[in-house]
């Protein structure tokens, strides 16, 4: 969050506003944290700190679902959380922006990242656009002995704790190919999975999936098409990749790291989903979800009728040519 920073907490201001906060340490290979950068001033006072990404709960999440959602919105990345994930730390700090001024209490989650990687924010809000100025990676000891202002105050011993501890999943890098099968109405096909196996928390995701060796993430995202729904999509030689998306989360007892090659299919009809044993799959309308690329160019010359071999008997798989 951004604003006038105060770690006394002893003395509240009347009429400061009480508010949750979910913040997240990210720690790379390499043993540093990934801290935000932001300057301002207040009450003619100038102000200058680095801090973890994070900030306010919205109504009805959870502190993981809060933390995960932030660091979206402030790095680009996406980092799940289990739903029972635990805060390794929590803090009650006074904070001021304009007029207002707040009592946050955080809660601060760690997760490991397979990789530094560099900071592309997605959804700043128009206090942060004014505040923040970048974003850096910081070893233990560069945290020890800097002279700049770090929030939590105390984040080199709590870094020093969980690198000593080394409890932390290490996550494996790898990459993915998803496709995003579009109709007329600009209705995207989705695949309901469950989060976890015999969870009943599920999520909504487009087909696709890891490479194979030799594999690039546009033939992945086919194969997994193929695979996943039963529709066949035929790949031009040169079909781009419209967009990346990274991702941090886990698959059983997995952790993975995940880069997504995201590809563009159209069909000038809609997609009848199958009555299958897999996962349900749905064609929803609205187009993509915010946090999803816009397609842009259709990757194929064709969607087939066939379906995949381990598809049920009763099940009806239909799709028409795709409009380039």
């Amino acid at each position: 969050m951004t604003g006038a920073f105060d770690a006394d907490v002893r003395a509240v201001p009347a009429g400061a506003i009480e508010r949750d906060g979910a913040r997240m340490i990210l720690i790379d290979p390499d043993d540093r944290v990934l801290l935000i950068e932001e300057r301002g001033s207040a009450d003619g006072q100038a102000w200058h700190h680095w801090l973890t990404p994070g900030g306010g709960v919205e109504a009805a999440e959870s502190l993981p679902e809060a933390a995960t959602r932030e660091v979206i919105e402030e790095t680009g990345l996406r980092v799940q959380l289990s739903p029972d994930a635990e805060p390794v730390y929590r803090q009650r700090r006074l904070w001021s922006w304009g007029a207002a001024t707040y009592l946050q209490t955080d809660s601060i989650f760690a997760a490991r990242v397979g990789g530094a990687f560099d900071v592309a924010p997605a959804a700043l809000t128009p206090m942060e656009q004014q505040t923040v100025v970048g974003a850096r990676w910081w070893s233990l000891d560069q945290l020890q002995n800097t002279a700049d202002t770090v929030i939590p105050a105390d984040l080199a011993p709590l870094l020093d704790r969980l690198l000593s501890a080394d409890a932390l999943p290490r996550p494996v890098r790898r990459t993915a190919g998803r496709v995003l099968v579009l109709d007329r109405e600009n209705r995207v096909l989705l695949i309901n999975t469950r989060q976890a196996p015999g969870s009943a928390a599920t999520n909504w995701v487009a087909p696709g999936g890891g490479t194979e060796a030799g594999e690039t993430p546009a033939q992945a995202a086919v194969r997994e098409l193929f695979e996943e729904t039963g529709i066949a999509a035929e790949l031009v030689a040169d079909a781009p990749v419209v967009a990346r998306e990274r991702a941090v989360f886990s698959v059983g007892t997995w952790r993975l790291d995940q880069t997504d090659g995201w590809t563009a299919e159209r069909t000038s009809t809609a997609v009848t989903c199958p009555n299958w044993n897999g996962p349900p799959c749905s064609s929803t309308a609205g187009g993509a979800p915010r946090s999803w690329p816009r397609p842009r160019t259709p990757i194929g010359r064709r969607i087939s009728s066939a379906c995949s071999p381990n598809w049920p008997r009763s099940g009806v798989c239909r799709a028409a040519s795709i409009r380039a």
